[in-house]
């Protein structure tokens, strides 16, 4: 007699591939026949609608960025830091003179690292951005370009997100087995858009992960295909989709190694630890198309150190070697016996066999644990490009420990080392979103059911496979026991217990051919009834991965966006017949129980729908309806000043954020930038970062030599104590220690001995090292108090001022009452901000722009509206077309000095324009800020006599320009009195359907003072046009 294969709950059973697969009940309920095709067609119809959607709505949230009047502003506004770094090589590309020279430029890349050259398709993930261009450049050939590189650019990262929308919509589908659930899912991610993904967020336009998860959700999906029928042949198509979808992925985003590492954890915890071995072949292939991905994507790089050093790569050998050194087979002697004797022996071998194959799975594990920590710890001298995410990750030790209870808080002194946050960690734990999750995002999360329905997913998917397990031990053995007494006792007896393989199998001695006997049919039969649907593997992957994605998110803010869109597939997925644990019940009333689940399901979606279109008025869609300003056109003139004054040639120091920026809009070279991903630059960074600490001037200036620099660039917004701590501590600003005249970007402005100031705007000042120290100075340094009384005299700024005058000419006035609005809102320096208003007004008598933001100062900080009435009367003279102005002015005589006749008066003689002096009518103004101009303009004329006719006309194109204004709501029960409502009118829906026609303002201007130069009157001098 033939001895029984053991049952599955015990010992997986992997049946050949021609053999039939057990499905689960639910899945019969609509994948049958006709109707198997219908439902496909109908969630592939859904998943393209996704598609669409995903992309028409993120094209919705950024359209106001086209409402800016200038382009040049719009990229300075949206295109920041490492967003504006990655993209200029697409713009380089794109306006080189030549394919060749584009090309040279970012292989040979001289202007990152100066005055190193490196190699940008080494070092950065940039595929994207060449590729792209190179697409343009051909088009452009082709006379094909019917967009601006811009607009090209931004429609690629659209859709490619759409298309990873449509991957999680097809997910939704086929894991919950309801085709309808792909609505479910672009639901409740519609409700938590912005707590998982940065798209919507305008100025984070160009991220790296923007580029690589949607290429993750598509590479899930076709893994979820493959591990959803593992033994099934051919599908060469998906297989090569898995590969270069992972291989894209790798090249595109430089944490991808770290997500993968997790999504392999998770397939070989299925593997292993979950004791699914039918899908060892499958998981084989797996980590060899991971293994094939990896290397060309190392290829491509160069041999990219980051890559080659990267955790998956030693975890993907740590796998190799585990399950090659694991391939064993346990073979155990039998003898003739009858059929009794082999029963009672059954269920006694099948738990031997078990307990071993799991004693082998214990020791697989453990050798992969232990190579990997092997290679990990053999490579820690060399790898050192990511020490800085082990940094980061570490200083959570101490963030989870100041939120246990205080009875199982650990003192500080026991926790490790690494949890007081290095300057490495600094740099990112300065911003929000590398910090623990927010609890904002976990109310999100909750109220908009996708945290709980998530939650209940992944408990119905660990619950099925367990009442899969126990209902297979409960059957398998008395079944395979009938099978066995009715076998032929006479028949020769050879088992072997073999931990990859389920069935016995034998040569028959003189044909050489496989023979199975009626007992190994029939509990071969037994088994596959029992042993579940071949669904739980790929169902407890996706679980899995999510759980440890949620984890790393929930210790770095900014992955959410790689947990939160599996959270929604999850919540989608909820009432899926898929799911349902209870496979007898599913048998005995399966349409009932299908009937009950779709209903169910359709309640969840009803209930959503009533959520939106926003959770509250502050998140998802709702926090996008209204008016958007951005302080960014202080970085636009400073580029614009760089490109007209400096030599393309000149090295530059700035922070890693501003560095990103100018390498976009400038030609310069530049020391540092903002990806991090190299010791060197690291090494790089810490060194530079001394700009914003309180080290002597002599020191800085041998940093900057020692950095090869010849200019410096100071961020305003910065100059304070910062929280980047620098390893040599004698540098650092210490506010017990240290006044804040001591810091470098406070006294260089003070008569410095080795910087000379040559620009300076609201947002930034720009000193050039000198070649020899300055003895207009003693050599000491100044104390604190010389250093403030040196502030504040005219001694400091005359020499500036006379430079300013000559090479910025007209520019120079406003800059520099931008900058006198700085240093008293910002740097709180008042004495400071008196001096340049005295020298502005004494330099720039005839200067419009001045003369505006001097009458703006006496009206709002010093109170004196009867001096600020003539220089609010010189502005309107010289500049009478500037919405702004015109809009202060009427206010100014209305609310302030109440000459509500005057306001009445400009109304009637701009009823009409002047064509001969440039002054336009009131309704003729068009541009950036008209809207609401004219909606302050119209309560003039509303309460004018014989002007209600012109009061209706200015009103209806002031709520056509800006639908969405603060000053639209504020003057709406003025305008129409008790009539109407604005809060019946503008109902969220309402904001929605005015977002979408484009009601929305985008206003670009200085940190601390209107935009009045930012209107589209001169265009800026940047964004591909920097060359001379």
């Amino acid at each position: 007699v033939k001895p029984l294969p053991e049952p599955s709950a015990l010992v997986a059973h992997r049946p050949h591939t021609s053999q039939k697969v057990a499905q689960h009940p639910g899945m019969m309920a609509w994948q049958s026949g006709h109707a198997s095709r219908f439902a496909a067609a109908v969630a592939i119809l859904i998943a393209i609608s996704v598609g669409v959607l995903h992309t028409a709505e993120n094209f919705v949230y950024l359209r106001h960025l086209l409402r800016v009047p200038d382009k040049g502003l719009a990229q300075a506004a949206s295109l920041q830091t490492e967003n504006a770094f990655y993209y200029s090589y697409y713009n380089e590309l794109v306006h080189a003179h030549s394919l060749r020279e584009g090309l040279s430029q970012i292989i040979w890349d001289k202007r990152s690292e100066y005055p190193d050259v490196l190699n940008a398709l080494r070092r950065f993930n940039v595929y994207q951005e060449v590729v792209l261009a190179l697409q343009y450049r051909f088009l452009q050939a082709c006379r094909l370009n019917f967009v601006d590189e811009w607009a090209f650019f931004r429609w690629h990262i659209l859709v490619l997100n759409g298309m990873g929308h449509a991957a999680l919509a097809m997910l939704s589908s086929e894991i919950s087995g309801n085709p309808m659930a792909g609505i479910a899912c672009f639901i409740v991610a519609f409700l938590n858009r912005f707590q998982i993904s940065r798209l919507g967020n305008y100025g984070s336009s160009n991220l790296r992960e923007l580029w690589g998860v949607p290429l993750l959700w598509m590479q899930t999906w076709c893994l979820w295909r493959l591990l959803l029928k593992p033994h099934v042949s051919g599908r060469r198509l998906l297989w090569w989709s898995f590969r270069a979808l992972t291989f894209a992925f790798i090249v595109s985003w430089q944490f991808s190694p770290f997500v993968l590492l997790l999504q392999a954890t998770a397939i070989y915890s299925v593997y292993l630890v979950c004791d699914y071995s039918t899908i060892r072949t499958v998981l084989e292939s797996i980590i060899n198309e991971y293994a094939i991905a990896l290397a060309a994507a190392v290829l491509v790089h160069f041999g990219s150190p980051y890559l080659l050093t990267s955790p998956f790569l030693f975890q993907l050998i740590a796998f190799k070697v585990a399950m090659s050194v694991c391939v064993w087979n346990q073979h155990t002697k039998s003898h003739k016996s009858d059929g009794n004797v082999v029963a009672n022996r059954t269920t006694f071998r099948a738990y031997s066999c078990w307990i071993l194959r799991r004693l082998g799975h214990v020791a697989e594990g453990l050798i992969a644990v232990a190579v990997f920590l092997l290679i990990r710890k053999a490579c820690a001298s060399f790898a050192t490009a990511d020490t800085h995410v082990y940094e980061i990750l570490c200083t959570k030790v101490s963030a989870i420990n100041d939120l246990l209870p205080a009875t199982l808080r650990l003192p500080r002194s026991r926790l490790p080392k690494c949890a007081e946050p290095s300057f490495n960690a600094r740099l990112y734990l300065i911003m929000g979103v590398f910090n623990l999750i927010e609890k904002q995002s976990l109310e999100i999360y909750y109220f908009s059911s996708a945290g709980p329905a998530a939650a209940l997913t992944c408990v119905l998917v660990i619950l099925r496979c367990v009442m899969g397990s126990f209902c297979a031990v409960g059957k398998s053995l008395p079944e395979a026991s009938s099978a066995v007494q009715a076998s032929t006792p006479t028949e020769p007896v050879s088992s072997a217990c073999k931990s990859t393989e389920g069935l016995r199998k034998r040569k028959g001695a003189s044909s050489g051919k496989q023979v199975v006997s009626t007992a190994e049919k029939t509990a071969s039969q037994s088994l596959e009834d029992h042993a579940g649907p071949s669904d739980e593997p790929a169902l407890l992957f996706f679980v899995i991965q999510f759980l440890l994605l949620f984890a790393l998110g929930a210790l770095i803010n900014r992955l959410r966006a790689v947990f939160g869109p599996p959270m929604m597939v999850l919540a989608a997925c909820c009432f899926g017949p898929r799911l349902f644990p209870s496979k007898w019940m599913l048998r005995r009333h399966r349409w009932i129980v299908v009937s009950c689940l779709f209903l169910l399901h359709g309640a969840h979606v009803f209930w959503m729908a009533s959520k939106l279109p926003c959770i509250r008025n502050s998140d998802g869609i709702c926090q996008h309806l209204s008016d958007k300003t951005s302080n960014d056109g202080d970085l636009a003139d400073l580029c614009d000043w760089i490109n007209d004054s400096l030599e393309p040639t000149t090295p530059v120091l700035s922070s890693m954020n501003l560095a990103g920026s100018l390498r976009l809009f400038t030609a310069l070279p530049l020391v540092v930038h903002p990806q991090f991903e190299s010791e060197n630059l690291r090494k790089r960074v810490q060194l530079g970062y001394e700009l914003y600490h309180c080290g002597t001037e002599e020191s800085f200036a041998q940093t900057m030599r020692k950095l090869h620099a010849e200019v410096v660039i100071f961020e305003y917004e910065r100059c304070f104590f910062t929280p980047y701590l620098l390893d040599d501590k004698q540098k650092n600003c210490n506010s017990g220690r240290h006044a804040p005249e001591e810091q470098l970007c406070v006294k260089l402005h003070a008569n410095s001995r080795h910087f000379r100031r040559i620009f300076t705007n609201g947002g930034y000042a720009v000193f050039r090292l000198q070649q020899a120290p300055s003895e207009a100075r003693g050599a000491t340094e100044p104390s604190p108090s010389q250093i403030g009384d040196a502030l504040g005299s005219m001694g400091a700024w005359r020499d500036y001022i006379d430079e300013c005058t000559k090479t910025q000419k007209d520019l120079c006035g406003a800059r520099l009452l931008e900058t006198a609005a700085t240093w008293q809102q910002s740097m709180k320096r008042k004495n400071v901000a008196t001096v340049l208003r005295k020298l502005a007004d004494k330099h720039f008598p005839d200067d419009g722009m001045v003369a505006y933001y001097l009458g703006r100062h006496l009206d709002y900080d010093a109170s004196k509206p009867e001096r600020a009435m003539a220089y609010y009367k010189k502005a309107v003279q010289k500049l009478p077309n500037n919405p702004i102005i015109l809009k202060e002015w009427i206010m100014f005589l209305e609310e302030t000095v109440k000459d509500t006749a005057s306001a009445i008066k400009l109304l009637k003689e701009r009823k009409k324009g002047n064509r001969r002096d440039g002054i336009k009518a009131f309704l003729e103004i068009e541009g950036a800020g008209v809207g609401v101009f004219l909606c302050e303009a119209a309560v003039t004329a509303k309460n004018a006599p014989g002007l209600e006719a012109l009061a209706d006309k200015i009103w209806a194109k002031a709520v056509r320009l800006a639908p969405l204004s603060s000053c639209i709501q504020h003057n709406w029960q003025i305008i129409y009195g008790n009539t109407e409502s604005y809060e019946k009118l503008y109902t969220p829906w309402y904001r929605v359907k005015m977002l979408i026609k484009g009601g929305v303002q985008h206003e670009v201007g200085p940190k601390n003072q209107p935009a009045i130069r930012f209107l589209g009157e001169r265009q800026f001098r940047i964004v591909g046009n920097w060359t001379r």
